[in-house]
């Protein structure tokens, strides 16, 4: 049986998106386990996600995805609104109406960097090369 007193992090065996999660806690001392799925080293999508597409459908998630976040009977889904929840949880988020917009701002100009490397990275000729 799984402590429900500790926050569960759900995702691939990357850091990707959860990781900004990860390190968010990490920074506020928040103990956690790091759900991971995906077989190490996997050579297929099937394996890779396998897994995890067998399990998504039974977690009581309102929208199956990940990373997700659980404690007890808390669930939730998508990156954005996970960061958002913990920073609201841990004072880590403006007080203000000029901070909160300048909050957004900045979450959708890293929205867009990360984008941006990411398309470029995967879709590159050259992926092969450069990873």
């Amino acid at each position: 049986m799984s402590d429900t007193s500790v926050p569960t992090i759900g995702y691939y065996r990357i850091r990707g998106l959860a990781q900004p999660i990860r390190l968010l806690l990490t920074y506020k001392g928040v103990k956690f386990i790091d759900k991971f799925y995906g077989k190490s080293g996997a050579k297929t999508f099937d394996e890779f996600t396998g897994v995890w597409f067998a399990e998504k459908t039974i977690l009581g998630l309102d929208f199956p995805g990940i990373p997700y976040y659980m404690k007890g009977t808390f669930k939730l889904t998508q990156s954005t609104a996970i960061m958002r929840y913990l920073g609201r949880k841990h004072g880590l988020i403006a007080t203000d109406e000029t901070g909160l917009v300048r909050q957004d701002l900045l979450e959708q100009q890293l929205t867009d960097i990360w984008m941006s490397f990411t398309y470029g990275l995967l879709f590159n000729k050259d992926y092969e090369t450069l990873k």
